[in-house]
């Protein structure tokens, strides 16, 4: 009888023991599906419309070589700046985009031969269109994008209308940026933009170098899913 009661005294204290290893397994398991789901959410994967606005500091440097003469005339300004990117992620949280962004200034400073002046009715375009890639650093949301671009530069003159746009060279992209989800399919943050550019214009004889940095805010839009 007394090993009969041992026996049934140990099988009741491992019936609740046993029981609540279930419970916290139960739940390490349900943390952990949680968990995926969540992550799965608020990876970016799908097709995105990304919408960034806001203010740059665009700089032109323009070199005349012709008739055995040299000129130099340094552009610089402060104007709203505009980028937008159309791309969809290859893995989760890379996305491969194309795009098309543009710098204006109007009635910038202009430095002709170490002579200051302010021409009054013009204005400045830099145009770029180009190809990149936006990685997201999760689960902070970081992300670095990085685009080669085809780029030109407009110059306008208000008074006479009259418009010289510069052949197309070479230039190149990069952005650095924080977001915030919003909601499933839509992320806000801001970001901070580096262009360099250089075109050779062979009409006028110029070679141009662009730089602009800015200021931006992101809008991120999530158009539709691979799932």
């Amino acid at each position: 009888m007394k090993i009969v009661y041992i026996c049934l005294t140990l099988v009741s204290i491992q019936i609740p023991v046993i029981s609540g290893q279930n419970v916290i397994s139960n739940n390490l398991v349900g943390m952990q599906s949680s968990a995926e789901i969540n992550d799965k959410e608020q990876a970016h994967y799908g097709i995105y419309l990304r919408l960034l606005a806001g203010i740059g500091f665009p700089e032109t440097n323009r070199n005349w070589n012709a008739n055995g003469e040299s000129d130099e005339i340094s552009v610089d300004g402060t104007g709203p700046a505009l980028r937008l990117q159309l791309g969809a992620s290859v893995i989760p949280n890379l996305i491969v985009y194309g795009e098309i962004s543009g710098s204006y200034m109007r009635e910038p400073d202009v430095v002709w031969d170490d002579i200051p002046q302010t021409p009054e009715h013009t204005n400045f375009l830099i145009l770029d269109y180009g190809l990149g890639a936006t990685y997201y650093i999760l689960p902070y949301d970081f992300c670095i994008s990085g685009s080669l671009t085809a780029s030109q530069t407009k110059y306008g003159y208000e008074e006479s209308g009259k418009i010289i746009y510069t052949d197309i060279g070479l230039g190149a992209n990069l952005l650095i940026g924080k977001e915030w989800f919003l909601s499933e399919k839509i992320g806000a943050g801001f970001a901070l933009y580096y262009h360099l550019s250089n075109l050779d214009d062979e009409r006028y004889k110029v070679s141009v170098k662009n730089t602009v940095w800015g200021i931006l805010a992101a809008f991120n839009f999530k158009l539709a899913d691979f799932n």
